[in-house]
Parts: structure tokens; sequence; C-alpha cells
């Protein structure tokens, strides 16, 4: 009969994370293992958890240029039989030349076809428009079903 005590185990153990990672650790037990495992364990786990990061933002899957701020009460979004519809407003100090820049490459980037403020990808398209208030120039982006 083999009797095999926790002295035993702890030895074995400890000659095993030796030969693994090449060094000597004196006095190691089984507690010490645990906790190493779970120190590694945990780094592991923190290292996969990082959220992946998108370059610029977006607001639904309509990017949004990296200075414009967003009107939040101005804005607005639902589904409608023909399709979804999200309407943004935006305040941004570049020129139009450079918003409708940006969008052309972000929005071709995404699979949008067009130019001009105008783009379409399968059922919708996507509408950009400067419009002037008081409080100066906005930007209106409306994503709406394609009309025919």
């Amino acid at each position: 009969m083999i009797v095999i005590t926790e002295t035993a185990i702890r030895a074995h153990l400890a000659t095993r994370l030796r030969q693994l990672i090449g060094i000597n650790l004196p006095g190691i037990n089984l507690a010490g293992i645990r906790l190493v495992a779970a120190l590694l364990g945990f780094l592991l786990v923190s290292m996969m958890a990082q959220p992946v990061r998108a370059e610029g933002r977006f607001v639904a899957d309509i990017p949004l240029m990296p200075d414009m701020q967003l009107e939040q009460d101005l804005g607005f979004s639902f589904d409608s039989p023909a399709g979804r519809i999200i309407v943004l407003y935006a305040r941004s100090p570049q020129t139009n030349s450079a918003v409708l820049d940006f969008y052309a490459s972000s929005l071709l980037a995404l699979g949008w076809q067009g130019a001009g403020g105008l783009f379409q990808r399968g059922p919708e398209q996507l509408e950009i428009k400067a419009a002037n208030s008081s409080a100066g120039r906005i930007w209106k982006i409306a994503l709406t079903p394609r009309q025919p």
C-alpha cells in the first residue's frame, strides 16, 4: 500500500514548479503555489479584459469627428417599419470641407458609398449637412432608410 502525505505532495509540487520556472523557491508550500497560480491567473484575465479601443468615437455605428460636440438635447433615434432613423446634431470648429472630408474617408472605410455629404450602404442612407443657427454652425447627421 502506498501512502502519500501532504509533505510529499508539497515537495513534489515545489520541485515541479522549480523545474517549470527554473528557479529555486525555498520554503514553498501548497498555499504559496496556489497564491502564485491565482496571481498569474488574475494578471492574465485582467490583461485580456482590457477594452478594445476604437479610433475616433461612434454613436450607434455612425462615426463622430474627434472634435465634434454632440448636442444631446436635439438628437433622437427610433426604429420605423422602413428601418432605423438616427438624427444627431453636433458642433465642430472645423471648416465645411474638413468635416465632409473626414466623413468621406471614414464612411468609405466602413463600407458606405457616396460623396458630398450623402452616403448609402445597404438599405440605409446617411446625410451630413451644415446649418447656421444663432449659436453658430451646427451639423445634422441623419441616418434614414434609403429613399427609392
